[in-house]
């Protein structure tokens, strides 16, 4: 896009991409309109050894910032048990405080019924943010 300007900037190194299980999953802290947020970048199909390995990275290094984002543009397929165990996780990156966010995340079988005004209803008081890419999470953001 001519003459628009970057939302998302990296300030943090990119940790090595890691495959995981056959999930390759990468970390980093940028700046999404000036909003540090830790991302996790998750690529491939998920199923639930690749979810475990994901769930253990978030608990052996939390994330740092208040804003977290689950990078799922480039997920082919996340099975049902591996997305109840990620969803899980996400509940208690709420539970502790932390914004959640999810960039691409189109996988209407998850969500069906789940959306509403506030995002992605994951129950017991928790609403995920989302958004079609991270430049559309940055947007996002922007405009909060």
């Amino acid at each position: 896009r001519p003459g628009s300007r970057q939302p998302l900037a990296v300030v943090g190194a990119m940790l090595a991409p890691v495959v995981m299980g056959g999930v390759l999953v990468g970390t980093v802290k940028v700046a999404l309109d000036g909003v540090e947020a830790h991302v996790y970048d998750l690529q491939g199909d998920i199923r639930f050894a690749g979810a475990e390995r994901v769930v253990r990275l978030i608990s052996d290094e939390p994330p740092t910032t208040k804003t977290v984002v689950f990078d799922l543009v480039d997920v082919h397929a996340l099975d049902e048990t591996a997305a109840r165990m990620i969803l899980e996780t996400v509940r208690r990156l709420a539970a502790d405080g932390h914004e959640v966010w999810f960039a691409g995340l189109d996988d209407a079988p998850l969500t069906h019924g789940r959306l509403d005004d506030e995002g992605f209803d994951l129950g017991r008081g928790v609403h995920v943010r989302m958004g079609s890419d991270l430049d559309d999470v940055a947007e996002q953001i922007m405009r909060a």
